[in-house]
């Protein structure tokens, strides 16, 4: 992975879509609450809150359509707009509902995650945080513990890039278990709680592995 000294500051074209998206959100929102009391009902806030949330959720997906996020350096030009415009409606919009346990509980999140980009199989749920839906890949009846961290994007003093995680069916995660950007989880294998598994880490099928920095237990 080529490591490219990252951006210094937010491009004023991420900003400005940003800010255009959410204007947009926002006044759906208050329209439809308006629309609504004109009808003489009282659910005012939850049609603006529901309508900004569908409003800003489709922006954020037409833009990841037109700018997909891709492996590798992130430096200057497109992919530093591309993911800069994407974090920004993380930072702002979805990660304070879906960061806390609430008030969304975690059975919810898996379908959250899914509008954000996640790729999941059956039967598999997040009580942890991913950071990077779209570049996260989980597969058929995974258990994700606690508290787990998965982050598809990694800062190492001047280098910033991104690389996709990829964890097979039946594998475990243990609770607070973080889950560096390029590790591959095989199926069946287990990662202990409170390991780091770090950048590019492969892990065999039916492994165990566990500590700081992660290694093979078994």
């Amino acid at each position: 992975m080529e490591k490219v000294e990252q951006p210094r500051k937010i491009p004023a074209a991420s900003i400005s879509v940003f800010a255009l998206v959410i204007g947009l959100s926002l006044l759906v929102g208050v329209v439809s609450a308006w629309v609504v009391r004109s009808f003489g009902m009282k659910l005012q806030l939850p049609i603006t809150v529901i309508c900004f949330y569908a409003m800003a959720l489709s922006g954020y997906r037409a833009f990841l359509s037109l700018f997909p996020l891709e492996e590798g350096s992130v430096s200057g030009g497109r992919s530093a707009f591309t993911y800069c415009t994407y974090m920004l409606f993380n930072i702002f919009v979805f990660f304070p509902v879906l960061q806390t346990g609430f008030p969304l509980p975690f059975p919810f999140r898996r379908p959250c995650y899914k509008l954000l980009g996640l790729r999941v199989g059956r039967n598999t749920h997040f009580p942890g945080v991913i950071l990077d839906p779209p570049l996260v890949e989980v597969g058929d009846n995974v258990v994700i513990g606690g508290d787990s961290l998965f982050t598809a994007h990694a800062a190492e003093g001047d280098a910033f890039l991104l690389a996709r995680i990829r964890v097979a069916s039946r594998a475990t995660i243990g609770m607070r278990a973080i889950i560096m950007p390029g590790v591959t989880i095989g199926e069946g294998a287990i990662v202990a709680a409170g390991a780091v598994v770090t950048k590019g880490t492969q892990i065999g099928p039916n492994e165990v592995w566990g500590g700081i920095p992660a290694r093979r237990i078994s």
